[in-house]
């Protein structure tokens, strides 16, 4: 006769190759999903290691200065474009009236130093911004 203890043993056993069985395949599964990720991880990396590559291409000063030159036709200040801070008009915080868009209003500087220096009104501009490039 089979003692229950021997057929506990070999009930426990079944149920533990059974498990191992089990655990082995979800360990293959998850090396797999593991593997994946680091696939795209590599990927990633070889990307931003490419566009690092281009920004460096890109932003080469030879590069730069053809665009500049081509562009935005700044050239080096002469004599006469420098001025003294004071020669810089003030903006006033309120608005032109309609009609004087284009114009600047002036007053007239009073001989006087220790007099209030005179206010001009310039109008408001919209600040310049560069094109945008799409299509890349």
């Amino acid at each position: 006769m089979i003692r229950p203890v021997t057929i506990l043993g070999l009930a426990l056993i079944v149920v533990l190759a059974a498990a191992l069985y089990q655990l082995k395949y979800e360990v293959r599964g998850l090396e797999s999903v593991l593997a994946a990720a680091e696939a795209d991880l590599n990927g990633e990396e070889e990307t931003i290691r490419v566009l690092g590559a281009e920004w460096s291409f890109l932003n080469r000063p030879s590069r730069l200065q053809a665009l500049s030159d081509r562009y935005l036709m700044l050239a080096p200040m002469t004599q006469p474009q420098l001025r003294a801070l004071t020669d810089i008009p003030l903006r006033t915080a309120e608005p032109l009236p309609p009609g004087d868009e284009g114009e600047q209003v002036a007053a007239a500087a009073p001989a006087d130093p220790s007099a209030e220096e005179a206010i001009v009104r310039l109008p408001g501009r919209k600040p310049f911004r560069l094109p945008s490039v799409r299509g890349r």
